[in-house]
C-alpha cells in the first residue's frame, strides 16, 4: 500500500500536528448524487490510527468530510467521530483506541446545505498490539538503604523508557519511583529506603507515544538490615589514669569497626569519640577515680550503624589511694621524730611536705620523699614552727591527698 510522507508523519507525531478543526453537524440528508470518499488509506499504530484520502478540493458542493466509527464487534453500529470543516483536508489522526482492536471506518462528505453523501466502503483496521512487558528484571537487595533493580533492554524499537513502580508489602498501592528516558537505561536505583524491609517493584516499558506496557513481573527485595548490636560491653575501674572497654566481636563478616560514644553522666549526652576495628578500646584520661559512662555501636562497610546499647556501662580510673595516718610528732634531741601508720595496702612510698613559720606566714614546702612509715627531721632550728603532712604513693606513682597537717615548736635556746 502506497503512502504519503504526511501519513507517515501523522504517526511519528500521534496525530499532534493534524488537529484539525472538527465540528458536530446538525441532522443531515442522504444525498446519493453526491461523490464518494475514495483511497482511504491508512497506517495503524498501538492507540491511534493516521488516515489519508483523495480531498475533493475543486468540487464546490463539498463542505467537508465526516468520519465514522465502530469497533468490529457483533452488534456494533458505526457512528460519527469527527466532522471536518474543510473541503481541502485529507488527514486525520484518530486517537485515544484500544490496543490491538479492530475498527470499522466509513467516511462520507458533507455540503453547506445540509446534504450528505453515502459512505464509502467500510475499511476494517486493527491497532498495534501493546508493548510486550519486561520478563527479565533482577533485584539486586541487601544494600543500605537502597534497592537495585537490572534488567535487558526492551527489543521492541518503539520503546524509549521505562517506568518503575513501588509498593510495599502487604499494600495494593503502586507508586511511580522512577523514570528511565532511553531504551537502553536498564538499571534503576531507589534511595532513601528504610532499613531491613521489603519492597516490591515492578517494571512497565513507555513507548513513543506514551503507552505504557502491562507491568513486569513484581520483584521483592529487601534493604540491607544494620549491624546488630553490640554485645558484652565492661569497662575497667583499677587502672591509672585509663579506662579500658572491652566488648565481644560482631559475627557479621562486614563489620568493619566499632564507634565508641561517651559522656560523664549516666543519663547525659554521648559524643563519639573514636571509632576502631579491633574489640578493645584503652580511653587515657589524666584525673585519677574518674567517672565515664561509655555506649558502643558496630559499623559496616556500607557506613550502616547499629543500634546503641540501652544501658550504658561505666568505668572509672583507678582512685587515689587513701592518706596515712600520724600517730606520733614528738621532739627529741636529734630533732623532729614523726611516725604514720599506712591506711590503703596500695601505699609503698610517702612524700612528706614540710613548712616552716608560723599559722599566719609560712615557707614555700620541702618534698621529703621516704620509704619507710617514719622520718627524723634533723633539720630543724630553735624558736621555729614546724608543719608536716603526709601523702601516700601507689606502685603508678598515684599520690593520696595529704593528711591535715601536724604542727610543732621548736623552744628558743637558753642563753
Amino acid at each position: 500500500m502506497r503512502i504519503s510522507i504526511l501519513i507517515l508523519l501523522a504517526i511519528v507525531v500521534q496525530g499532534c500536528l493534524f488537529e484539525q478543526e472538527t465540528r458536530t453537524p446538525k441532522q443531515l440528508r442522504s444525498d446519493k448524487s453526491l461523490p464518494i470518499v475514495k483511497r482511504i488509506q491508512y497506517i495503524p499504530d498501538t492507540t491511534a490510527i493516521a488516515f489519508e484520502w483523495l480531498p475533493y478540493s475543486e468540487n464546490p458542493q463539498i463542505a467537508g468530510y465526516n468520519i465514522y466509527r465502530a469497533e468490529a464487534k457483533e452488534g456494533s453500529k458505526l457512528k460519527l467521530v469527527a466532522s471536518i470543516p474543510n473541503k481541502i483536508s485529507s488527514h486525520y489522526v484518530d486517537s485515544g483506541l484500544k490496543p490491538n482492536t479492530e475498527y470499522l471506518y466509513s467516511f462520507t462528505v458533507y455540503t453547506k446545505d445540509g446534504r450528505e453523501s453515502r459512505g464509502s466502503k467500510v475499511v476494517k483496521i486493527k491497532t498495534i498490539k501493546p508493548i510486550t512487558p519486561l520478563h527479565y528484571i533482577i533485584p539486586i537487595g541487601n544494600l543500605p538503604n537502597m534497592a537495585k533493580l537490572i534488567w535487558r533492554p526492551h527489543t521492541d524499537p518503539r520503546v524509549v523508557g521505562y517506568v518503575v513502580e513501588r509498593n510495599e508489602l502487604y499494600n495494593q498501592e503502586w507508586k511511580k519511583v522512577g523514570e528511565l528516558h532511553h531504551r537502553l537505561s536498564v538499571e534503576f536505583i531507589d534511595k532513601g529506603l528504610e532499613t531491613n524491609k521489603i519492597y516490591r517493584y515492578r517494571v512497565r516499558a513507555k513507548s513513543y507515544d506514551g503507552v505504557l506496557s502491562k507491568p513486569s513481573k513484581v520483584v521483592d527485595v529487601r534493604t540491607k538490615a544494620l549491624p546488630k548490636p553490640v554485645q558484652g560491653l565492661t569497662a575497667s575501674t583499677n587502672l591509672p589514669k585509663k579506662i579500658k572497654l572491652s566488648w565481644k566481636p560482631n559475627r557479621e563478616p562486614d563489620v568493619v569497626g566499632y564507634r565508641i560514644y561517651r559522656s560523664e553522666e549516666n543519663d547525659g549526652d554521648f559524643e563519639s569519640i573514636k571509632e576502631v576495628q579491633g574489640n578493645s578500646y584503652i580511653d587515657r584520661i589524666s584525673e585519677d577515680g574518674k567517672q565515664m559512662f561509655y555506649k558502643i555501636s558496630a559499623v559496616d562497610n556500607f557506613g550502616l550503624e547499629s543500634l546503641l546499647n540501652d544501658v550504658p556501662v561505666m568505668g572509672t580510673t583507678l582512685i587515689k589511694p587513701k592518706p596515712p595516718k600520724i600517730v606520733e610528732l614528738k621532739l627529741t634531741k636529734k630533732g623532729v621524730f614523726i611516725r604514720w601508720e599506712p591506711l590503703d595496702p596500695r601505699s609503698l612510698k610517702y612524700v612528706i611536705i614540710k613548712r616552716s613559720g608560723n599559722m599566719w606566714l609560712k615557707g614555700k614546702p620541702q618534698y621529703i620523699r621516704v620509704n619507710r612509715t617514719e622520718y627524723l627531721d634533723k633539720n630543724v632550728q630553735p624558736g621555729i614552727s614546724y608543719s608536716y603532712q603526709i601523702e601516700s604513693v601507689d606502685r603508678f606513682d598515684i599520690v593520696s591527698l595529704p593528711t591535715e597537717e601536724s604542727e610543732i615548736t621548736i623552744p628558743k635556746s637558753e642563753p
